[in-house]
């Protein structure tokens, strides 16, 4: 690709829009607009448009079928323990939240949109 910068180019705003198309069918079309910045200590209530339940993991990286520890309804209220933030690309940030449900008590990570934040982050605070 060293050869056909235009090439690079194309891909890398491909790229950008696949992001932001996922960004719109998981927030946008939910009617809502993403929430700022999660926060530690934040309640939020979680919510997957496409699945109707949100799936915990116990790791902030894979949600195989052995990491799955819970699967929660929609409306289920949680309350983020910490965050964790990987670059996946240049200047694309993946956020994961550590949550804690009440009523079963679950301590795991589920995905930042699962919690109604945007899936673009393009650099970490």
């Amino acid at each position: 690709m060293g050869e056909h910068p235009e090439t690079a180019m194309l891909i890398k705003t491909n790229y950008v829009a696949v992001i932001s198309l996922i960004g719109f069918l998981t927030i946008g079309c939910s009617g809502g607009k993403p929430k700022p910045e999660p926060k530690v200590g934040e309640v939020i209530t979680l919510n997957n448009d496409g699945n109707y339940k949100v799936y915990i993991s116990n790791q902030p990286r894979t949600w195989r079928d052995e990491n799955i520890i819970a699967i929660v309804s929609n409306g289920t209220k949680a309350t983020i323990e910490e965050i964790y933030e990987e670059e996946v690309a240049p200047k694309q940030i993946l956020t994961r939240l550590k949550i804690k449900t009440d009523n079963p008590v679950y301590l795991g990570w589920v995905h930042s949109y699962d919690a109604g934040y945007s899936t673009e982050k393009l650099e970490r605070k």
